[in-house]
């Protein structure tokens, strides 16, 4: 947890944009595409800590780990 990673805000425009509200299929498939997004996102944001941590499975042979069992 030593790494402190900051980041530069991103500007906002000035005045938001207005746009016409979607309906059907055309606000399906802006929905779908924001959802893709946010997966792509999710995905990168995971391998970044999944490389910080290294492998999850190598951790001192697992048996500090809980037993369920």
């Amino acid at each position: 947890m030593g790494d402190v990673l900051t980041f530069t805000p991103r500007l906002k425009p000035a005045a938001p944009e207005i746009l016409a509200p979607l309906a059907g299929t055309a606000l399906r498939a802006s929905l779908e595409e924001a959802a893709q997004v946010a997966l792509e996102a999710a995905d990168r944001i995971i391998a970044v800590l999944y490389r910080m941590n290294g492998d999850a499975d190598d951790e001192d042979g697992g048996s500090a780990e809980p037993s369920l069992a």
